[in-house]
């Protein structure tokens, strides 16, 4: 396992993802209303006080090679329509929350469907990637580093929820989230902004997901996974994820049916004071309205260090 990633390395990831920036023309803020087929190709997109691109009820709409950031607000904001594909591309808010939630994602999906995310490189957002009850989303081979929440904001690099607090709007459905890269450091020196995550891969008023084939690494939250089934989410697979220093909790079950977590490989060596510091977790965390059954752990490998040097893997 590969522990960090230097900022040379980060650094030739946004040139071989984006075009070289001699070769990017400058834009400021975007607005997509209503479209069909429409595409951004080959810019640098800014803005001081807002979204650098808003997506509103459109329909085959493609952001490629491109670097998006710094924003005054979110990266690229979704409002609901179809068939959105950013690939290839750069995204990076930079600016820090001033409260939550979702002023600056680096993507903010919400009540989109078949969305697909692609070979992005996408760093310093409030999250990362937080989608509100998108169906058929898919986020494939990027690289995500360092979300700058959670004090004032989520601080996740991939997180699917319902917009409604309460789950009463729309839930998230046929979730896929394969072959990624997924960082979180503390390091000021190597990168702009150092990480604040709390889970890294988390799901709430989710029914279908599957997470597989992705390596996960940092964080240091006193409640935060490094992979999560949260509140109300059922049928959620993890599978053949490795797993390295990702805090208190490699992968964690907090609530609900059907979840399927195998062949998954975790090792945390940097446990949190005060924290449950395991491997991986089962267990019925909203009692008054919670559910929890049906879950299958199994064919995993899990080690997880207690504060005093005890060793836990499993807890339920």
């Amino acid at each position: 396992m590969c522990g960090s990633v230097s900022h040379s390395v980060l650094s030739s990831l946004v040139e071989s993802n984006s075009a070289m920036a001699s070769d990017l023309k400058p834009s400021g803020p975007i607005v997509i209303d209503h479209k069909k087929g429409t595409v951004i190709e080959g810019l640098r997109i800014t803005s001081q006080n807002g979204d650098c691109v808003q997506i509103r009820d459109s329909s085959n709409v493609t952001i490629e090679n491109s670097e998006i950031g710094p924003c005054g607000g979110n990266g690229v904001k979704i409002s609901g329509g179809d068939g959105i594909r950013i690939v290839d591309s750069y995204i990076h808010p930079e600016t820090l929350s001033p409260g939550c939630c979702d002023h600056n994602d680096g993507i903010f999906a919400l009540e989109t469907s078949h969305l697909l995310i692609q070979g992005d490189v996408i760093a310093y957002g409030e999250s990362n990637i937080e989608v509100h009850g998108g169906e058929d989303v898919t986020v494939k081979g990027n690289f995500l580093l360092n979300p700058r929440g959670p004090e004032k904001a989520r601080g996740n690099n991939f997180q699917c929820w319902s917009h409604d607090p309460r789950g009463k709007s729309r839930w998230c459905s046929n979730i896929t989230i394969e072959d990624n890269y997924v960082m979180s450091s503390p390091d000021a020196a190597t990168y702009l902004y150092p990480e604040s995550t709390e889970d890294s891969i988390g799901f709430g008023y989710t029914n279908g997901a599957l997470v597989q084939n992705n390596f996960i690494t940092g964080g240091h939250s006193k409640a935060g996974c490094g992979i999560i089934a949260d509140k109300s989410a059922n049928k959620t697979v993890f599978r053949n994820n490795r797993l390295l220093d990702t805090g208190q909790c490699g992968i964690g079950i907090a609530d609900g049916a059907g979840h399927v977590v195998e062949d998954n490989k975790i090792l945390n060596r940097t446990p949190i004071a005060g924290a449950g510091n395991q491997g991986i977790y089962v267990w019925r965390f909203y009692r008054q309205e919670g559910n929890c059954s049906n879950t299958s752990v199994s064919n995993n490998i899990s080690l997880a260090y207690k504060p005093n040097g005890d060793k836990s893997g499993f807890w339920k």
